[in-house]
């Protein structure tokens, strides 16, 4: 027969102690106060109380440049002082609204001579397309004295060279730049047949931290027809494609020089250059430039092909996406009473969405690079702050949210939760280890572990550091499975959930006959091949009776046992069950 002492459904043994901590968090809670604060940046938000709650309603700004905080304060956090502050999570919903695209502002032309008009989020853009018997490279190029950046370079070396260059020049030097001309300067190289093309123009609401979104070039060596850059390129919304094709020679048959209509381009794109240039000193030779844009309204990829009035030579084609102006977070910081403190959590280099989205900041495990008291928290002049550095368009704050994470001391530490089935009620016990400020247990069942009923109200120790044994016997169970669950309370009213177990009470029906029993009795029920069975006398002491199966009973032998009263008790991994039988021989 099986022996099984207790029907011990879950044990759980928790690490914990005295002072032990466990994890929780506070939140997300709601600001109750707000602010434009100007700590930082100096353009105010409007409508700055709108960051309370997510409901469309928005904090704006849209003036160029750097905005001061717009804040949130008072979110009504109640932390104990047994909290440890272990980090801080904050939730900014915002999004980007009325976004210029990329445009042109001066048209594309060529030579050295570029206009400049007033404009927002300027680039300067350089196309320089070259031929030579040998390889040359251009070291720098200039703007009103300001030095150009290269963006891309391709090149294509067959008996002659052909290459593109493609230069920037960003809003910061386009306003320090005194005259408007362009220059250049090639490395150390011997022009043979050297020709070039220069063409410019400027764009605005070009972004100034990373103007360029993607770049591709192609290139191939004669032939006729229509030729189409590969791969691909990608395009963001509101940027601008521009595709820059240039062939060593001019199609044949021979274009006239300057603007010479030799190309056309598909896709949708607007061409800007088509010019033809020959070195003079050298018959039939030159080249032709094509310079071609199309602005995106969607993410996705431009791929045109261009096609020719003749054949070509040393083609290469060049294609650069500008990217269009974003807002960026300026900074993101936390407040104490005596003002912001601690690390700038603002996202580098990253645009706001363009629909409303909560961003996150922090989180668990991060304390912004300074301590924090639960003090610190619940005073109501603890916030969090957003500066934006406005580029293009509005900057929108629907809510700001903050979320507290902290590991809180224990008032117990309990060792053991366990159940067992007894006759048809459920004993639930429980041991501590040690108790701070224990009020009481709170024990509950549950017949499908979301409804729940108070069983009993137990008496904590208060203050102990010694073992503590608890038990209780819930002499009205739910038969079949059913849980119980424990809480403690301390003598402030905090409730702490210490553990939930699951628990099945099976029902069994034993038969015993004859009663009082004289020499021999029969025992008949459920799973009595998986029980253990033993008789003890009124003391608890086990007593030796012989035990006979017979069929499906068990059949016990009392002719050498007193008369008196004894305990018989059926013991399985379903429940335990005792009855009491008296002996009276005749």
């Amino acid at each position: 027969m099986k022996t099984i002492h207790t029907n011990i459904i879950l044990m759980l043994i928790l690490a914990l102690s005295y002072g032990s901590l466990f994890s929780q968090s506070y939140g997300p809670f709601n600001p109750a106060n707000n602010a434009n604060n100007n700590s930082v940046g100096v353009n105010d938000w409007t409508n700055h109380n709108r960051v309370i709650s997510s409901n469309n309603s928005y904090s704006t700004v849209s003036t160029f440049g750097f905005s001061k905080y717009v804040e949130g304060s008072n979110f009504g956090f109640a932390l104990l002082p047994t909290d440890v502050v272990t980090g801080i999570q904050v939730d900014i919903e915002k999004t980007s609204t009325a976004m210029q695209n990329v445009s042109l502002l001066n048209a594309w032309a060529t030579g050295t001579n570029r206009p400049l008009s007033a404009g927002t989020n300027r680039m300067l853009i350089v196309n320089i397309s070259f031929e030579n018997a040998t390889a040359r490279n251009i070291t720098n190029v200039t703007y009103g004295g300001r030095a150009l950046t290269q963006l891309f370079e391709r090149d294509l070396f067959t008996t002659f060279y052909a290459k593109t260059e493609i230069w920037g020049l960003m809003e910061a030097d386009l306003a320090l730049c005194v005259g408007t001309n362009i220059t250049f300067t090639y490395a150390a190289s011997v022009p043979v047949e050297n020709f070039e093309i220069i063409s410019s123009a400027v764009y605005q609401n070009v972004d100034q931290v990373s103007a360029i979104n993607h770049t591709t070039s192609s290139t191939r060596n004669g032939g006729a027809g229509a030729y189409q850059i590969t791969p691909a390129l990608s395009t963001l919304v509101g940027s601008m494609s521009i595709m820059s094709v240039f062939c060593g020679n001019p199609p044949s048959p021979m274009q006239a020089l300057g603007n010479s209509n030799a190309f056309s381009v598909n896709s949708g794109f607007t061409e800007r250059i088509d010019f033809h240039v020959a070195n003079a000193g050298a018959a039939a030779t030159g080249g032709v430039s094509q310079i071609s844009d199309k602005s995106s309204v969607a993410i996705g990829t431009e791929q045109p092909s261009f096609t020719f009035t003749g054949t070509t030579n040393r083609l290469v084609a060049v294609g650069i996406s500008l990217r269009r102006a974003r807002q960026f977070d300026n900074n993101v910081s936390l407040r104490k009473a005596a003002g912001y403190v601690g690390s700038n959590k603002a996202l580098a280099g990253v645009d706001w969405p363009t629909s409303d989205t909560y961003v996150t900041y922090g989180g668990a495990g991060d304390l912004w690079g300074t301590t924090w008291t639960f003090a610190e928290i619940n005073d109501p002049s603890f916030g969090a702050g957003i500066s934006v550095e406005v580029r293009n368009g509005t900057a929108n704050i629907d809510n700001i949210r903050v979320t507290v994470f902290v590991s809180s001391i224990l008032p117990i530490e309990l060792i053991s939760f366990s159940t067992e089935n007894i006759n048809e009620t459920v004993n639930v016990t429980w041991a501590t280890a040690s108790e701070r400020e224990n009020d009481y247990f709170q024990l509950e069942h549950s017949r499908d572990g979301s409804y729940w009923q108070e069983v009993a109200i137990v008496k904590g120790a208060g203050n102990s550091s010694e073992k503590i044994d608890y038990s209780y016997v819930d002499k009205t169970p739910f038969y079949g499975k059913s849980y119980y669950r424990l809480t403690q309370y301390d003598i402030n009213g905090v409730a702490n959930q210490l553990g939930t177990l699951s628990n099945e009470l099976i029902v069994t029906k034993y038969l015993i006959y004859p009663v009082p029993v004289n020499k021999s009795m029969f025992l008949e029920g459920d799973n009595l091949m998986n029980s253990e069975i033993f008789v003890v006398n009124s003391v608890g002491e086990i007593i030796d009776v012989e035990q006979t199966i017979v069929g499906d009973k068990i059949s016990f032998n009392f002719s050498d046992v007193k008369n008196g009263a004894y305990f018989l008790t059926i013991e399985n991994d379903k429940t335990k069950k005792t009855e009491r039988i008296s002996v009276v021989h005749k």
